[in-house]
């Protein structure tokens, strides 16, 4: 899977967030040093090596989402929208695993969610 298809994802799961109202989704990138405390917590098992990672947050300012919603979002077919359909972030997982990275997801009910995607920089050795 390529990571276009992460982005596409991402972008539609943040437009059906908005929904009809109007809003507003805003992609960042960079990079980030990232250590063990940071990288305790993604939505992947085991944690990932500590070490320098390429970013990318898919940032909407919809619905959000609470805590409860947050621990299935990556389950097939969820979805909060319409039912038979929720493969987008199922997809999602399945890319960033395919690079080795994390995602992390951040979401407050009427606030939005923010989505990082965390791949690991390669570096050539010494």
């Amino acid at each position: 899977e390529s990571l276009s298809q992460l982005l596409i994802n991402l972008v539609s799961n943040a437009s059906e967030a908005i929904d009809q109202s109007s809003g507003q989704i805003q992609i960042q990138q960079g990079r980030l040093p990232c250590d063990q405390g940071y990288l305790q917590e993604p939505y992947l098992d085991p944690a990932p090596p500590v070490g320098e990672y390429a970013f990318i947050d898919v940032i909407d300012r919809g619905v959000g989402m609470p805590e409860e919603v947050l621990k299935t979002v990556f389950d097939p077919f969820f979805s909060t929208k319409f039912p038979g359909r929720g493969l987008g972030l199922t997809a999602v997982l399945g890319i960033v695993k395919s690079h080795r990275g994390a995602i992390k997801i951040n979401s407050l009910p009427g606030r939005g969610t923010t989505v990082r995607v965390l791949l690991p920089i390669e570096t050539e050795p010494d």
